[in-house]
């Protein structure tokens, strides 16, 4: 193991030691500021994983020099290159026509209904919230995983280490928290491991994201840059949401086939996540989204 893998290591057990420290006061916090404006009471489960993601945040921060050194460490993990809005643009536009040939295939095929519901938001403010959400995820998880991960522990560990994170969740409604309770997150520790007992998502839900991860390192690779990957992600997350306005998120028939409201879990979002590999190392880049020049090599690769 090299030193920056060890810490890399060091880091997030760092990061998970605070998080089981801090994450009952959080809890209590939120709880309490919620109530006081009519909210509803967060799962225990959001608020440890997202006081677990800003803790990361701090602490590779903190171990990164002086803030005037960031920037050149953010360009060397990606974050440069001219035409970044139309590399982003781009990946965000595969993303929707992907997603939307799933989500498309699969309702001519049975497997998904239209939805009747009355949508919880206006389509407008819907699509704000969900484009924002998918900007946010996608910048943080690109620079994360396909940025420093990559670069420290190398493109398939990096890519299977962003697939197991995503089931580290309950399976099930969790308690809503607003008692402290010192020892919450080791007392409820053991509803994160119940997506891990679920035949769908250690096949088929696995995989996909691996596949999805390796499609990212190999686009940043060709491009040289973040930006095409980010905006793929940011595209995924934006249409996995937007689509349960009008479609069904249970699907008709077996999960295994159609999927769950994630749709990549699934036989078709395997199919999928195929195409996108194949893209990514196969598809002709066009001038403004190449670091440089393609190569012959870069072609057959």
């Amino acid at each position: 193991m090299t030193p920056q893998a060890r810490t890399l290591l060091l880091k997030i057990a760092l990061a998970f030691a605070l998080g089981v420290v801090l994450t009952p006061i959080v809890a209590v916090i939120v709880a309490k500021i919620t109530l006081h404006f009519g909210g509803q009471i967060p799962q225990w489960h959001r608020v440890a994983t997202r006081t677990f993601m800003v803790l990361i945040v701090v602490i590779f921060a903190w171990g990164s020099g002086h803030p005037r050194s960031w920037p050149d460490k953010f360009r060397a993990m990606g974050l440069r290159g001219p035409n970044r809005l139309p590399r982003f643009l781009t990946g965000a536009l595969w993303a929707v026509a992907l997603f939307a040939a799933i989500i498309g295939s699969s309702y001519l095929l049975g497997g998904r209904t239209p939805q009747y519901d009355e949508p919880k938001r206006t389509l407008l403010k819907a699509l704000g919230v969900f484009a924002l959400s998918g900007c946010l995820v996608g910048m943080f998880e690109e620079i994360l995983f396909r940025g420093y991960m990559k670069d420290t522990l190398g493109g398939m560990l990096s890519a299977f280490l962003y697939a197991i994170v995503h089931f580290f969740r309950p399976m099930h409604k969790t308690v809503r928290i607003d008692e402290f309770d010192p020892l919450l997150v080791i007392h409820r520790f053991g509803d994160l491991l119940e997506g891990w007992m679920v035949l769908q998502n250690v096949t088929f839900g696995m995989l996909t994201l691996f596949m999805f991860g390796i499609a990212l390192n190999r686009l940043r690779e060709r491009t040289g840059t973040l930006y095409l990957g980010i905006g793929l992600h940011a595209g995924i997350v934006f249409a996995m949401r937007l689509y349960q306005q009008w479609v069904s998120a249970t699907p008709n028939g077996s999960r295994m086939i159609w999927g769950s409201n994630r749709v990549h879990d699934s036989l078709v979002g395997f199919v999928g996540m195929a195409v996108m590999i194949l893209i990514a190392y196969k598809a002709p880049l066009g001038r403004l989204l190449r670091d440089k020049p393609e190569t012959l090599d870069d072609r057959a690769a």
